[in-house]
């Protein structure tokens, strides 16, 4: 099981501040995860500019609002299917170690 991300700030920045912050332990579920723009770029060798550029490439029309939670999941996972459909696979392409939130 992995999540899958649009860039690595969420899970690799902003999750470790806010842990700290917060006083919380990260779960080992979040401490790796597949960020899409990254196996995008492997799979059709184009550097998308963002959600929307993959979407554009993909010929996905965007759902909802750029930058809301919900809705980038939503697209995000129109992305994942799409190049699922395509045959491309996914591995882990992110990680914390123990440094990147102590």
């Amino acid at each position: 099981i992995a999540f899958v991300t649009c860039g690595d700030w969420d899970l690799k920045s902003m999750l470790p501040r806010q842990c700290r912050v917060s006083g919380l332990q990260i779960p080992a579920y979040l401490k790796h995860w597949i960020n899409i723009k990254q196996v995008f770029t492997q799979a059709f060798s184009h550097r998308p500019k963002g959600m929307t550029g993959m979407l554009n490439y993909l010929g996905i029309p965007l759902i909802g609002r750029h930058h809301s939670g919900l809705d980038d999941s939503v697209n995000i996972a129109a992305v994942l299917s799409e190049m699922c459909k395509r045959g491309v696979t996914f591995q882990i392409t992110g990680s914390l170690s123990n440094a990147d939130y102590h």
